[in-house]
């Protein structure tokens, strides 16, 4: 399918809660492969020492069913950061919430990355409905909030962003 484009990737986050100063826990990255395919990659994150325990709810925990003992198997905040921008680099990163994704995003970068370089990623992240109303007639456009209907949401960062590239896929396939 030569018309999927891989330069757009989409961007989902688990996090200790939806608090102010919760923190993420896994960062999830989808995109559509030029053959149409879609790939999708995740990542546990250790909770960073500056990041307060105070912000760790059970009740986010139940919902994307990551016990706090499972982030000790994940990466190093830092080692997050570097695999997020070696994941995005030259890409058109979107969210579904963007508010709560930057959100998680800064304070995920804040660990390793000065504050202009954390400020210029931020500002890569894109609502997804900005990016797609314009590119998507109106048949695709349907097509893809009615795939993304359609799709469980899992609440786990990988599943929940590939929701995203099926969906497109969908739109893609209607024009």
């Amino acid at each position: 399918m030569t018309d999927h484009t891989n330069d757009l990737i989409f961007l989902d986050f688990e996090a200790s809660s939806l608090t102010a100063d919760s923190w993420p826990v896994e960062i999830g990255l989808s995109w559509l492969a030029d053959d149409g395919a879609i790939e999708s990659h995740a990542r546990l994150i250790r909770r960073h020492p500056t990041w307060s325990m105070d912000a760790w709810s059970e009740d986010s925990a139940a919902v994307h069913a990551i016990p706090y003992a499972t982030l000790e198997k994940g990466l190093d905040a830092p080692e997050a950061v570097e695999w997020y921008q070696a994941m995005t680099r030259g890409r058109r990163i979107c969210s579904d919430a963007p508010k709560y994704d930057t959100m998680w995003l800064r304070r995920l970068l804040e660990t390793s990355l000065d504050p202009n370089t954390v400020d210029h990623e931020l500002a890569r992240v894109r609502d997804i409905r900005v990016i797609l109303e314009p590119m998507l007639p109106p048949r695709a456009l349907d097509a893809f909030y009615e795939r993304l209907a359609r799709l469980r949401t899992p609440h786990r960062a990988g599943p929940d962003s590939a929701r995203y590239a099926s969906a497109l896929r969908a739109a893609f396939l209607a024009r």
